[in-house]
């Protein structure tokens, strides 16, 4: 399902129809992008297939990610 917020800015959810025990999904390594901008920073992870359970942490010293099936 695609969603834009109030700000313009849009995401993505998924709804799975079995059990996650149930799903086949492959390992991914995403890559994770950090550039200036204007406030603050801009963060970009990208992967060339679906990756669930991603959680991010940014701090002082960076941002860095986890990808755990």
């Amino acid at each position: 399902m695609k969603t834009t917020t109030a700000n313009g800015k849009g995401y993505e959810s998924n709804c799975f129809l079995s059990q996650q025990r149930d799903l086949q999904l492959q390992q991914v390594q995403p890559r994770m992008q950090v550039e200036a901008a204007e406030g603050g920073c801009r963060i970009t992870v990208v992967a060339d297939k679906f990756v669930r359970g991603l959680a991010m942490w940014i701090d002082d010293d960076g941002a860095w990610f986890d990808n755990k099936l």
